[in-house]
């Protein structure tokens, strides 16, 4: 996975590659622009010591907090203070 953002040609092309969509079916409830990034996987995906669930937890949390980098910040000091660093933390939240 190379890309960081998802557009809705990308959506089509992996559902007919696993034989879930063809050209006569409708892709619906999207808007023209996908409003999702890989922005927190990429930011992550690097780092050995996070699991998958450590990784989902820190794409929830930035979903929850992502307008308050502060409490962002907290959550995330919290919830890994053995794998993260603060500057992991800073270098990752910036951007």
């Amino acid at each position: 996975m190379t890309r960081r953002k998802v557009t809705i040609k990308q959506i089509k092309d992996y559902l007919k590659a696993r034989g879930c969509y063809d050209n006569n079916d409708v892709l619906s409830g999207i808007d023209t622009t996908v409003k999702s990034s890989l922005k927190s996987y990429f930011d992550f995906k690097d780092f050995e010591s996070l699991t998958f669930d450590d990784k989902e937890s820190i794409i929830a949390s930035s979903v929850i907090f992502g307008d308050d980098k502060k409490l962002l910040k907290k959550r995330l000091k919290k919830l890994f203070p053995e794998k993260l660093t603060d500057e992991d933390i800073q270098k990752n939240m910036q951007a």
